[in-house]
């Protein structure tokens, strides 16, 4: 059963209901682009002057806003014949 996260219903979802990027940000374990944006692992000299971690956080907040428009739905549709 996938749920959204916060969500306290026990019946399972149906696949218009579950959307990519909970399936995404529920099966893994790290989603960091780069070790920077971890404090407690960041041992790069540069991040004191470095932009690039916004840049990299903007990043995989419009990865997971463009996986959020789809539903499991969407990507289980049959393949019509050619």
């Amino acid at each position: 059963m996938v749920q959204r996260q916060g969500d306290a219903c026990d019946s399972p979802s149906t696949p218009t209901d579950i959307r990519i990027g909970d399936v995404v940000r529920g099966s893994e374990t790290d989603l960091r682009l780069v070790e920077c944006v971890d404090p407690r692992t960041n041992t790069c000299s540069l991040t004191p002057s470095c932009r690039l971690k916004g840049v990299f956080r903007a990043a995989l907040l419009a990865y997971f806003k463009e996986l959020d428009a789809f539903t499991l739905a969407d990507t289980a549709r049959p393949v019509p014949p050619r």
